[in-house]
């Protein structure tokens, strides 16, 4: 790979022959309905009209999410992760490329459930879905048959907190908590269920919790990140690179 994190459209067309190769669209739909719930849904639909050739749609709605949990989109069990990719192709020694169609979150969440369950190969297209149209790429409907991998899952349970972690992150002052969404709803201004109207009433965010919304981290025109120095400063404007640890949600 040509970075640790990111690879460019330009990398990754040269290298789509490559056999070792699993690109992933991993395109999650979200909306917020008129009673002002948000809703998600698999992202294959818009995968079928066209992709990236050799690319597979991964499911995290469903198959790389936790169905017992009585919470939407709860990381799923090692078993259940390593049984989703390996019957898409993906071992332990595979090179994987994520990109998405939509927002940047859903893909940046399959990178990191590889890297909790052990997988380092594991990288962003940047630019993604957009950037490969707009430089006139090539695009297929064809759905890949990959022989299925065997992936061995390595839980990293550093990668993950729990409620408890979170309420003792609260007290440290050298520990930051940082709230990803938009600002409209880090403030309270706007109110979106996330669940049952039982525990999902209240509007706001973690008390002391900072926003750094994952839009922001972008560039609008090219959908690719911003370059190193401006996305270092705006962490530096809010105090949290100097931190010990940090919890996103």
């Amino acid at each position: 790979m040509d970075t640790k994190y990111l690879v460019e459209t330009e990398w990754l067309e040269r290298h789509l022959a490559d056999p070792n190769l699993r690109i992933f669209d991993c395109t999650v739909n979200r909306w917020i309905d008129e009673d002002g719930v948000f809703c998600i849904e698999r992202g294959d639909a818009a995968y079928k009209e066209g992709h990236i050739p050799g690319a597979a749609h991964l499911d995290l709605v469903q198959d790389l999410s936790d169905p017992d949990s009585p919470l939407r989109y709860t990381l799923p069990t090692a078993e259940r992760f390593a049984e989703a990719v390996s019957g898409l192709g993906v071992s332990n020694h595979s090179q994987v490329v994520l990109y998405g169609t939509q927002d940047i979150q859903y893909v940046t969440r399959a990178w990191w459930m590889f890297k909790v369950f052990g997988f380092d190969q594991a990288v962003l297209l940047d630019g993604g879905w957009q950037a490969w149209l707009r430089e006139g790429r090539p695009v297929t409907t064809d759905v890949p048959n990959h022989p299925r991998g065997t992936f061995t899952s390595r839980f990293r349970p550093e990668l993950v907190v729990d409620k408890s972690a979170v309420l003792e992150a609260l007290e440290d002052p050298n520990i930051c908590v940082i709230n990803a969404l938009a600002p409209d709803i880090h403030s309270g201004e706007t109110h979106v269920h996330y669940g049952p109207r039982d525990w999902t009433s209240r509007r706001g965010r973690i008390p002391g919790s900072l926003n750094v919304w994952a839009l922001d981290l972008i560039d609008r025109e090219t959908n690719k990140f911003l370059p190193l120095h401006m996305l270092k400063e705006k962490f530096e404007g809010l105090g949290v690179l100097d931190k010990d640890g940090i919890i996103t949600y």
